[in-house]
């Protein structure tokens, strides 16, 4: 609404001349006037923040490798694993992070006289 900041609401049609929606248990209508733009929630960023997670946790590992690669042995074996585990575990927690931040689109109300 152009005066009063923002409304959430539930339930919104989009009318000919005017948006519909149902707010504090009541059904109000809004003219095109009276609004500036509409922000529709759309998901949440769980896949950023794992690829980011994960990406950073798989950096952070490969330069903690030791520099000398010898023959494929036990102890690179374990290296892999410990690669593969923080990968994953940073993946986990971007997901997590991700949780907080939702994707939104704008909408912008645009009358023509």
């Amino acid at each position: 609404m152009k005066n009063s900041g923002k409304l959430s609401v539930s339930n919104l049609i989009i009318e000919k001349d005017s948006i519909s929606f149902i707010s504090e248990d009541m059904t109000r209508s809004l003219s095109f006037s009276e609004v500036n733009y509409i922000r529709v929630k759309e998901g949440n960023s769980v896949g950023k923040g794992a690829l980011i997670g994960g990406g950073t946790m798989l950096l952070f590992s490969l330069a903690s490798l030791p520099r000398d690669h010898g023959d494929l042995n036990q102890e690179s074996k374990s290296e892999v694993l410990s690669l593969t585990l923080f990968s994953v575990c940073g993946a986990g927690i971007g997901a997590l992070v991700g949780l907080a931040f939702p994707k939104e689109r704008s909408y912008y109300i645009h009358i023509q006289e």
